[in-house]
């Protein structure tokens, strides 16, 4: 089977392994689940002040409109 996350080839101890790695920083499985830092539920954003997730991501990161930089 291979890793979800990085596609090295190993043998599952359970049926339901999907990952290489469960263990230590930056495992696998972790990183899998943690790629999209960016996404928020609707219920937080409500919460926040929000009315879009785009509204969220260009108020807390810096974002860059480049239709407006050309």
């Amino acid at each position: 089977m291979k890793c979800l996350m990085c596609g090295k080839k190993f043998k599952p101890r359970t049926s339901t392994q999907k990952f290489c790695s469960n263990r230590g920083r930056n495992n696998c499985k972790d990183r899998y689940n943690n790629r999209n830092r960016l996404r928020i539920s609707e219920a937080r954003l409500k919460y926040l002040g929000y009315e879009s997730e785009e509204q969220y991501i260009e108020d807390k990161y810096i974002y860059c409109h480049f239709e407006d930089d050309f």
